[in-house]
């Protein structure tokens, strides 16, 4: 839980707590409640957010390593040799 919901759960237990009689006024409960649920859905909205963008930037870096791959196989000479043939034999 985020700093801000502990926060709001916080006063809404102060809220019964500070009346006489154990309960809150209707009003102050409404408007907290509902802005801990309006806080809630934008706390979800932003984590989906975040995790688009870390799937985006993935995506990105792998869309780049694969350029990059045929930028190097385009520029490079090509070998007709293998690896074994590359070796120099006393």
């Amino acid at each position: 839980m985020s700093e801000f919901q502990v926060a709001m759960h916080a006063h809404l237990d102060e809220l019964e707590a500070a009346r006489p009689n154990g309960r809150p006024q209707l009003e102050e409960l409404e408007y907290a409640s509902s802005a801990l649920r309006r806080f809630e859905g934008m706390a979800n909205a932003v984590a989906h957010e975040h995790n688009l963008y870390k799937r985006y930037v993935g995506e990105a870096r792998a869309q780049r390593r694969k350029a990059l791959r045929a930028w190097c196989d385009v520029n490079r000479p090509p070998n007709p040799n293998s690896r074994n043939e590359l070796r120099r034999h006393p």
